[in-house]
């Protein structure tokens, strides 16, 4: 599936915002300050929102293969990051900072795949 494809059923202003997030390291409240929603809905609401959204996630992620590939990153060098991230964060003693890249790390090397399958499944069985 290419990038525009997942993108494709996705509201305009969602389009946006997934374009925005490589440039603000992948953070959906900033990218979605910058597009004009309110601070308060973009850091409190809206991730918790997108992030049980599949066809958002589906496009996000699409595009993160997309940067990836076209910036010469690979998961090795994003787990490094990540973790260099998180070194800087725990000296600086910014829990709330960890806890962000911890998830993120999981999310980019597939530890939350399986709980993402049995959570298509639960609503499978309850659609039909």
């Amino acid at each position: 599936m290419k990038a525009d494809d997942s993108q494709r059923d996705l509201k305009p202003s969602l389009r946006q915002l997934v374009d925005l997030l490589p440039k603000h390291d992948w953070i959906i409240s900033r990218a979605a300050i910058e597009l004009g929603y309110s601070k308060t809905y973009a850091q409190k609401r809206l991730p918790k929102r997108l992030l049980e959204n599949d066809t958002f996630c589906g496009a996000m992620e699409a595009k993160r293969r997309k940067f990836m590939e076209a910036t010469g990153w690979d998961e090795e060098r994003w787990r490094r990051e990540c973790v260099a991230q998180y070194e800087r964060a725990k000296a600086a003693g910014d829990w709330r900072a960890i806890c962000r890249l911890l998830k993120m790390l999981g999310q980019n090397t597939g530890s939350f795949e399986a709980d993402n399958r049995q959570r298509r499944d639960q609503l499978a069985i309850l659609l039909r």
